[in-house]
């Protein structure tokens, strides 16, 4: 999970460790107890954007910004192991990227395979 530096700013992309999966979600209620970043603290200082195989959060760009999307990107790399995940920065803000090949537009805060 190596971090790029570009003209743009930094970028870090999180393969899924199990490509081709179905989406879903191996969070336990105990484990979404336990998180550092849940998607209601992310969702608090960011803009949530449907994307077409998943979703987009927007936030400020600010050091701390990109500190939380990536906490957030390696919480929801281990309980959703088919996703993938990207953090960027852009010029006036930090996206994290969430995507997977077989889900449409959904809520962040619902689990995959729900809804």
């Amino acid at each position: 999970m190596e971090v790029m530096v570009t003209e743009h700013g930094r970028s870090r992309r999180i393969e899924p460790a199990e490509p081709g999966r179905e989406a879903i979600c191996l969070l336990s209620a105990e484990g979404a107890r336990r998180r550092r970043v849940p998607i209601d603290r992310l969702l608090e200082h960011g803009e949530f954007v449907s994307t077409a195989n998943g979703y987009e959060v927007r936030l400020p760009r600010t050091e701390d910004a990109w500190r939380l999307a990536n906490a957030f990107a390696e919480e929801e790399a281990a309980c959703c192991p088919s996703f993938e995940f990207e953090v960027r920065e852009r010029a006036d803000a930090v996206a994290l990227l969430a995507g997977h090949p077989f889900i449409s537009d959904r809520d962040p805060r619902e689990a995959p395979g729900q809804g």
